[in-house]
């Protein structure tokens, strides 16, 4: 399962190396794994309920 918590659109802007910050949930039996994007571009995962192989838990 996929969830937007977000009521904005998310994108990344080329022309200024920039993105709409944001996060997407991506949930199965196993957990629940954040997608995080920041301004800047950068994107991460982190784990919202426990310690995965190789992905944190959020902060």
């Amino acid at each position: 399962q996929i969830t937007l918590p977000l009521q904005k659109e998310m994108g990344f802007y080329g022309v200024r190396n920039t993105a709409q910050a944001g996060n997407i949930i991506l949930s199965s039996p196993a957990g629940r794994i954040r997608l995080v994007i920041s301004s800047r571009g950068r994107i991460r995962l982190c784990s919202e309920q426990q310690s995965m192989a190789g992905i944190h838990l959020c902060l």
